[in-house]
């Protein structure tokens, strides 16, 4: 018993970064470019990306960003596209079929439960920007982009969550996500009444979570793909489903 709860410990009590911030971010990080604006900078494009990844995929920060080799999990090796059942050679695919690319499977070779060769897979969501398939397409792109100009071959050690900026490859960091979901929180407040001073980069996967749980998913399904072996994390999204408790008064009362 004590070494299961070692294994998945309760999680901190971060407040959940609802959806809204993400399409928030989605669109600045994109929008402006298709409406030839002032573009965001490489930093900014890769965060949205990634804070969509995380979303998407019930994310822990140790799990996509940081600085440290043994965290950040996913390399480009890790990261599958796929057009229905055909699966794409991220390396040499043309960047059409990355960008056509129907579904995305992460393959989790460090994560903290230790439970490796994890693969979760998400199809595409409707929105231009924000799902994870296309989030991950456009991640590949930039690396590929970046190998191609500078007439090196295609590195699937590279990890997926960096960008490059004059030449230089960078890692995210979780404060890079934090600070880019508390000014999300900051510009959404009107909208959230979510303070930013509750969210952090940890927010991302109980909001993923929370999403889901608002959408009718069922908790099994929710724990497997949050990869948690306990329910503490349930109990605690259940607690703050207000979407979701707000009618249930009306459901209990029955004439």
């Amino acid at each position: 018993i004590k070494g299961w709860s070692k294994s998945d410990p309760p999680p901190a009590r971060v407040k959940p970064a609802p959806i809204t911030f993400v399409l928030f971010l989605s669109n600045l990080a994109h929008r402006h470019v298709a409406d030839n604006n002032i573009a965001p900078s490489p930093a900014e494009r890769a965060t949205a990306d990634m804070i969509c990844v995380a979303f998407y995929f019930l994310l822990r920060p140790s799990e996509y960003a940081g600085t440290d080799p043994e965290h950040a999990s996913f390399t480009l090796d890790d990261v599958h596209l796929y057009i229905g059942v055909r699966k794409l050679d991220i390396a040499s695919a043309p960047d059409r079929d990355l960008q056509l690319a129907t579904s995305v499977r992460l393959h989790f070779t460090t994560q903290k439960n230790q439970r490796r060769g994890d693969i979760i897979a998400h199809g595409r969501a409707p929105h231009p920007y924000c799902c994870p398939v296309k989030a991950t397409a456009r991640l590949l792109l930039t690396h590929r982009n970046f190998f191609r100009n500078a007439h090196r071959t295609f590195d699937g050690t590279i990890r997926l969550a960096s960008y490059y900026h004059r030449n230089q490859h960078l890692l995210l960091r979780a404060a890079d996500v934090t600070a880019q979901l508390k000014f999300a929180a900051r510009q959404c407040y009107r909208t959230t009444r979510i303070d930013a001073s509750a969210i952090t980069a940890h927010s991302l996967q109980a909001g993923g979570a929370m999403a889901l749980l608002s959408g009718r998913v069922d908790s099994n399904t929710i724990k497997l793909l949050g990869r948690w072996h306990s329910d503490s994390m349930m109990r605690y999204l259940h607690q703050e489903a207000q979407p979701i408790m707000k009618n249930l008064a009306r459901t209990m009362f029955n004439e």
